[in-house]
């Protein structure tokens, strides 16, 4: 019985060692092999920026000095800023536009202000339109009009209302915003 034992053992290990062999020295049954690096890339963002440039206030087409103008019924403000207009990204659009939350605000609660306040209207465009889709850089002009009608919303005369009045314009923006196609 010793030599049956003794055939297995030395199969079982001769096989043991032929399999330690093939692990420490890396090897396999496998076929050729390669590898190659393939390249990659840099990706770069782009941009879209706006920055006012320069603010003037008019009336009856003179330039004006608005904290020292007294308006009348009848007058024509008007509120011009040139914005700088930066895009960059191939294929970018984006919509320029203006957010007015509330146009006009009476300084006080006396009923004088709240009259003007009350009576004056606001419009907004940008380069003659609500909003403008842009696909360059460049400067671009937002106009603001305010206008003191001669007759209030009644169509009735001012009278005494609305003299000696204060009225806040409210800040309004300018936003630049990407459109998704």
């Amino acid at each position: 019985m010793s030599a049956p034992r003794t055939r297995t053992r030395k199969a079982v290990l001769a096989g043991v060692a032929g399999i330690a062999l093939l692990a420490a020295g890396g090897g396999s049954f496998a076929t050729w092999s390669d590898t190659e690096d393939l390249g990659g890339a840099t990706i770069t963002s782009g941009h879209l920026r706006v920055d006012e440039a320069s603010v003037v206030w008019t009336a009856g087409g003179e330039e004006i000095a608005i904290d020292d103008y007294l308006v009348i019924p009848g007058s024509v403000l008007t509120y011009t800023a040139t914005v700088d207009v930066a895009l960059a990204g191939d294929g970018l659009e984006a919509e320029l536009a203006t957010t007015l939350p509330t146009a006009v605000t009476a300084a006080a609660e006396a009923e004088a202000d709240v009259a003007l306040a009350e009576g004056l209207t606001v419009e907004v465009q940008v380069n003659g339109q609500d909003g403008t889709t842009i696909t360059d850089s460049g400067e671009y002009t937002v106009v603001a009009t305010i206008t003191f009608p001669t007759v209030d919303d009644a169509e009735a005369a001012w009278g005494q209302r609305a003299q000696d009045a204060t009225a806040e314009l409210a800040d309004f923006q300018i936003t630049l915003e990407q459109k998704i196609a």
